[in-house]
């Protein structure tokens, strides 16, 4: 009887431990999502308890407005089309979404590949704050940072590396992450700072992590549904440290689907023939602009084309890097109905996305 008793008592002592565990992981959660719904503007409309006992400011209140008519115009205006083709013709079930020369433009991978689970990003700019993600909502000029990110973006529908890394007024990619998180439905639930070795085996810390180059946010839909996005810091040109322990990462993900957009042509050059070659064999399904892999890369026998929109020849700087394939694509099939705003050359109506599914 003694040891029956123990027994239970053990049961139930690790019954409530577990509990008090949840319950503690459930607070973890709730405390990044609040930040989350902060940072978007969201404060009020999310938390049943913020208009009574937490009332904002005019600062908080200016902030929520500017994002609240923003949004609703970027979601009409640009993401409006990427959603209509995400499901007309895309109909991505994939676990696993690439998105490579990205930034922190989690809204369009998102739009594309909504039933993604797992969302892989980089870019140039920074990923790790020098503070501890609880203490950003302290920042008494964080909300003006964001702003001041997000106005260039909502207009051209992608963000300018070199004007950011170079400004003060840059929020930083995590921030501006949690932004659209939480502008897309979402509750983050955790935020942990990521190292990857020389094998691309990655370590995990909850505080700024020193020589970590990544992020990884855990998040979840109305369903609650966990996701996670990584977003890292990495120059993926050949032979740089930082893209072969990046693409030895991502390959333990195995196959997904791909989105280029806005990457400065730079998967045309030599220079970046490894991503390259990563994305074509690690990708059943591609869209791009004309920024991404060139045409003369995908090989008809392997893969299906489809251009939607317009193409319209690069101007400038990069007008060595026209296409004429993607203009014979174009005539062959005609203009596309799908219309979209985003791109370099969105003011001459040169947006357009290229679909190419492997046979």
């Amino acid at each position: 009887m003694q040891k029956f008793s123990s027994a239970i008592f053990a049961a139930t002592v690790f019954v409530f431990f577990n509990l008090a565990l949840a319950s503690v992981h459930a607070a973890e959660a709730g405390k990044f999502a609040s930040i989350g719904w902060f940072l978007a503007g969201l404060d009020q409309s999310k938390s049943d308890q913020s208009k009574e006992s937490r009332p904002l400011n005019e600062a908080t209140n200016s902030h929520a407005s500017y994002l609240d008519a923003r949004w609703k115009k970027f979601e009409a205006e640009k993401l409006g089309g990427i959603k209509n083709l995400a499901a007309s013709v895309v109909k991505s079930q994939h676990d696993v979404a690439f998105y490579f020369f990205s930034g922190p433009d989690f809204p369009y991978v998102n739009a594309l590949f909504p039933n993604a689970k797992r969302y892989v990003l980089s870019g140039l700019e920074p990923a790790v704050l020098p503070v501890e993600i609880a203490n950003i909502a302290s920042d008494p000029a964080i909300l003006f940072r964001i702003r001041a990110s997000l106005r260039p973006y909502f207009e051209a529908g992608f963000f300018n590396t070199n004007e950011m890394l170079w400004k003060d007024s840059f929020a930083g990619a995590l921030p501006l992450l949690m932004v659209f998180l939480s502008r897309a439905g979402y509750d983050v639930q955790n935020v942990r700072y990521v190292s990857i070795d020389d094998n691309g085996v990655p370590s995990f810390s909850d505080a700024p992590l020193k020589g970590a180059n990544g992020l990884q946010i855990i998040f979840a839909d109305g369903q609650r549904e966990t996701k996670e996005l990584y977003y890292f810091r990495a120059d993926l040109a050949d032979g740089a440290t930082s893209s072969k322990t990046f693409l030895k990462f991502c390959d333990t993900f195995g196959e997904g689907v791909s989105l280029l957009k806005s990457a400065s042509y730079l998967l045309h050059q030599n220079r970046f023939s490894d991503v390259r070659k990563f994305i074509l064999s690690h990708s059943s399904l591609i869209v791009e602009d004309d920024t991404g892999i060139p045409v003369r890369y995908l090989d008809r026998s392997i893969w299906q084309l489809r251009l939607y929109g317009r193409y319209r020849s690069p101007v400038g700087k990069f007008v060595k890097y026209d296409q004429p394939e993607l203009r014979s694509l174009m005539k062959s099939e005609g203009d596309s109905p799908t219309a979209f705003a985003t791109g370099y050359l969105r003011q001459i109506d040169g947006s357009h996305f290229l679909v190419a599914k492997k046979r």
